[in-house]
C-alpha cells in the first residue's frame, strides 16, 4: 500500500490539489517524501539546524558567565513512546533586578544505563562546559533512587577535580513529587478489600502507610531560616 492512500483529498482550487491528513497519515507521507524522492535539500536542512544549536549555545554560555549570583538546576527524566530515555537540565538564577530567570540548559538521549554514576558524569560534563561548575547553588530532582546515587556520585567527581558540592545540603527534593507518592498510598489503600470493619481497617491502614512513606520521603528535609 502506498503510504499516501490514506489521505483524503479536500478542496480544489484551479490545478493546486489540498490533501486532508491524519495525525498517522502526515508521518507516513513525510517519511515517503524523504526518503523515497530523496529529498537533495535534507542534509542542508539538517546542518542549518545544527548551526543554528550551536550557535544559540554559545550565546547562552556568555549570557550565564554575566550572571553574578549562583545558579540552581532542575533535572528531569522523561521516557518516549518507543522507550528511549531522555533527561532535562533546566537552569535557575535571580537577575540584578531582583527576577527569577530559568532557561533549558540541556536535553539529552541517556545512553546506556539509568544509573546515578551514568548520570553524574553526564550532568557534571555538562556544567564544566558552561563553565558553572562554581556556582551551584543547588540541584532539584525527584526521589528516584538512581537520583539520590547520583548526586553521591556528583559530589565525588566535583571534589576529585577541585570543585565543591555537598549532596546532602544541596540537594532539593521535589516535593509535588512527594505529594504524588503519598496521594498514590492514599488511593491504593481505599481501594484494598478489606474484611470486617472496613472504616476501621482503612483508617488504620491509611495513617499507618501513609505517615511511614512521608516521614521517609521527609527525613532529609531542612528548615532554613532565612
Amino acid at each position: 500500500m502506498d503510504a499516501r492512500d490514506d489521505r483524503k483529498l479536500g478542496e480544489q482550487t484551479g490545478d493546486e490539489k489540498i490533501f486532508i491528513f491524519t495525525q498517522e497519515s502526515f508521518r507516513k507521507d513525510l517519511v515517503y517524501w524523504i526518503t523515497d524522492d530523496d529529498q537533495p535539500f535534507t542534509d542542508t536542512i539538517h546542518n542549518d539546524i545544527i548551526k543554528i544549536f550551536d550557535s544559540e549555545k554559545e550565546h547562552i554560555k556568555t549570557e550565564l558567565q554575566k550572571i553574578p549570583g549562583k545558579f540552581s538546576f532542575t533535572l528531569d527524566g522523561w521516557t518516549s513512546r518507543n522507550q528511549l530515555s531522555f533527561l532535562g537540565i533546566t537552569i535557575h538564577w535571580i537577575t540584578s533586578n531582583w527576577k527569577l530567570k530559568s532557561t533549558v540548559l540541556d536535553f539529552f538521549h541517556i545512553e546506556g544505563p539509568h544509573s546515578g554514576e551514568n548520570i553524574a558524569s553526564k550532568f557534571f560534563e555538562i556544567l564544566k562546559e558552561f563553565n558553572l561548575l562554581p556556582k551551584i547553588l543547588g540541584v532539584s530532582t525527584d526521589n528516584a533512587s538512581n537520583m539520590n546515587k547520583m548526586l553521591s556520585k556528583f559530589e565525588q567527581i566535583c571534589k576529585y577535580e577541585g570543585f565543591k558540592f555537598d549532596a546532602k545540603n544541596q540537594h532539593v527534593r521535589c516535593l509535588v513529587h512527594i505529594i504524588n507518592l503519598a496521594v498514590q498510598i492514599i488511593l491504593k489503600t481505599l481501594k484494598e478489600e478489606v474484611p470486617g470493619n472496613e472504616n476501621e481497617i482503612l483508617q488504620e491502614n491509611i495513617s499507618t502507610n501513609t505517615l511511614g512513606v512521608i516521614a521517609k520521603l521527609t527525613q532529609n528535609f531542612y528548615i532554613i531560616d532565612i
